[in-house]
């Protein structure tokens, strides 16, 4: 601060306390010609800072401020948890939790071969959720490869058997072709709402390296190279929670449950492809909400 005045000395210019305002324009103004001269901070003093009077930039926590301020922050939360001063006294609510166990057996088609378009399928799935050749090793999860057909939804009935009867042939549509959406399931895990997924639908079982393929169709469709069919289990595990005077768990303690055994990310990861002859088209991948 100057002496005797309301100035500040910023480095490259000087600012006015009593008329918050710069006293000379930024000597970098031609950086930023869209604005004026005496601008402070981009007119965004709340993101940006301008601790020199020159150009301004955003506003950052150093790396040692950063660590201090998370792990206060955690300190607290913990702390609330633990006493339950938040989550414990006041929810008097307490339930137990009931799990039944189903077993399903599957009868699928099995396939000795399948033809090139689905197998660039299977190996660009893996591309987009970034694990490529790690992945295809585990054998714990199912592919699960949907084949449907939402244009042949306008066909006539003549059309669409036609146009059905000839997939076997690896004649995939001319005009209208098939939509493809792959994921992937956890063997033998809580399958949550996807149980509908495999009733009343055609399915076909194929065994890419060490990865398990089913692929699942409600078109009256058939792949070339079945030879025979195969049994797969599922073990469908339904978890509820019941009210209980004695109960073990309140409710936030379910929600942390919940949340906790949601499937991974990539289970829930779909991608979309338009199957048009043998011209095959990426349209999209998106992550269900469940």
């Amino acid at each position: 601060m100057q002496n005797k005045s309301c100035t500040y000395n910023f480095g490259a210019r000087y600012y006015d306390s009593d008329a918050s305002i710069w006293l000379s324009v930024d000597p970098m103004s031609n950086e930023r010609p869209n604005l004026s001269p005496y601008n402070y901070t981009s007119l965004n003093p709340v993101m940006r800072v301008d601790p020199t009077g020159a150009l301004d930039n955003e506003w950052e926590l150093n790396k040692k401020t950063a660590i201090v301020i998370k792990t206060i922050f955690f300190l607290i939360l913990t702390l609330l948890i633990s006493t339950k001063h938040v989550l414990g006294q006041i929810d008097t609510n307490k339930f137990n939790l009931i799990v039944s166990t189903d077993t399903t057996k599957l009868h699928v088609n099995n396939l000795k071969t399948i033809d090139y378009p689905f197998e660039v399928i299977i190996k660009h799935h893996f591309k987009k959720i970034k694990r490529d050749k790690w992945f295809l090793q585990k054998k714990e999860h199912f592919l699960i490869i949907v084949v449907d057909d939402f244009i042949g939804d306008y066909l006539s009935e003549v059309e669409k058997r036609n146009k059905y009867q000839k997939f076997i042939l690896n004649d995939y549509g001319i005009n209208s072709g098939y939509d493809i959406s792959c994921r992937m399931i956890k063997k033998n895990s809580v399958l949550l709402s996807r149980e509908n997924l495999f009733i009343g639908k055609k399915l076909f079982y194929y065994k890419y390296k060490t990865l398990d393929v089913i692929f699942i169709s409600n078109l009256d469709i058939d792949f070339f190279g079945i030879t025979g069919t195969k049994t797969i289990e599922f073990i469908y595990k339904n978890k509820k929670y019941e009210f209980s005077k004695n109960g073990k768990y309140n409710s936030n303690e379910i929600l942390h449950r919940t949340f906790k055994n949601q499937p991974k990310k990539y289970e829930n990861v779909i991608t979309n492809y338009k199957l048009l002859n043998h011209a095959l088209y990426f349209i999209e991948y998106n992550t269900l909400i469940e």
